[in-house]
C-alpha cells in the first residue's frame, strides 16, 4: 500500500479532473434541456420551421461537445482509479485508491465501455459496415420511445431526458449507460477524497 505522500498526485489529479467532469456534466444538462425544449416545440408544429431546426441542431451540437468533454475527464479519473498498467506500483497505486476510497469493479467508474466505444468510432463504424447495418451518426430521442432499436441506423442514441446513452462495444453487441450514475459515483469519491488517506502511514515527520 503506498504512504501518504505518494498518494498527494492522485488526491490532487482527481479532485481537479472530477471538477472538470461535473463542469462539462452541468453544460451537457443544460444543452440537452434545451434540445429536448425545441424538439418539443418542432414537434409541436408538425414540422420544424428553418429557424427551429437549426437551433435544435446547435443545442444538439453543444450536448455532444459537452458530452465528448465529460467523456475525457471521465476517463482520467477511470484510469487513476482503475489502471491498466501491468508494473507493481501501478497495480498498488490502484489497490491503496480502491481500498481507501471503498472502490470495486462494479462501479460505473470502472465501466470504460462507453468512453471506449466513442473513442474507437471507427472500430464500430467497421462493425456496422460489415454486419449490414445502416448505423452511422447520432439520435436524440426519448427515454418514451425505443432508443435501442435506433441503434440499427445510429451509431450512437442519446436519450434528451435521462442522460441514457446507447452503443455499440467492441463486439458489436448493443449496451446502454446511464450518465447520472457515472456523476453519482463521480461525487461520492470527490466526497470522500478529503479523509480518504488520512490513515496511511508517513514515511518522515517534519523536523
Amino acid at each position: 500500500m503506498l504512504d501518504r505522500l505518494q498518494m498527494i498526485p492522485y488526491e490532487l489529479e482527481l479532485r481537479d479532473t472530477i471538477d472538470a467532469a461535473l463542469f462539462h456534466f452541468d453544460t451537457l444538462v443544460a444543452a440537452a434541456a434545451e434540445a429536448l425544449r425545441l424538439q418539443n416545440e418542432n414537434r409541436a408544429r408538425g414540422r420544424a420551421s428553418p429557424e427551429g431546426f437549426h437551433a435544435q441542431g446547435r443545442a444538439q451540437s453543444r450536448l455532444f461537445d459537452a458530452l465528448e468533454a465529460f467523456l475525457t475527464s471521465f476517463a482520467r479519473v477511470s484510469v487513476v482509479l482503475f489502471p491498466t498498467g501491468k508494473s507493481s506500483f501501478t497495480r498498488e497505486r490502484g489497490e491503496t485508491l480502491s481500498a481507501r476510497l471503498q472502490l470495486d469493479d462494479t462501479s460505473p467508474l470502472a465501466n470504460r465501455e462507453l468512453r471506449d466505444s466513442w473513442i474507437h468510432h471507427d472500430e464500430r463504424l467497421d462493425f456496422c459496415v460489415e454486419n449490414g447495418f445502416e448505423g452511422a451518426g447520432q439520435s436524440f430521442t426519448r427515454s418514451s420511445e425505443n432508443a435501442a432499436a435506433k441503434l440499427t441506423t445510429f451509431m450512437r442514441v442519446i436519450e434528451l431526458d435521462s442522460l441514457v446513452v446507447h452503443f455499440r462495444a467492441r463486439d458489436g453487441s448493443p449496451k446502454q449507460q446511464g450518465l447520472h450514475a457515472i456523476v453519482a459515483a463521480l461525487r461520492d469519491v470527490d466526497a470522500k477524497l478529503p479523509t480518504a488517506f488520512d490513515g496511511l502511514p508517513v514515511p518522515y515527520e517534519a523536523a
